[in-house]
This record gives structure tokens, sequence and C-alpha cells, in this order.
């Protein structure tokens, strides 16, 4: 089971996720 938090995120925009991790 993924986070759908972090994980989904990668899978979808692996650079809008990494924003989202830092901020």
């Amino acid at each position: 089971p993924l986070p759908a938090s972090g994980s989904a995120s990668l899978h979808l925009r692996p650079a809008m996720a990494a924003e989202t991790t830092m901020h």
C-alpha cells in the first residue's frame, strides 16, 4: 500500500511531488 500523499504524487509528477515534499 502506497501513501496517497507521497508515492502517488511521485508516480503522477515527480517534480511537483518533490516540491510539495520540500514545502
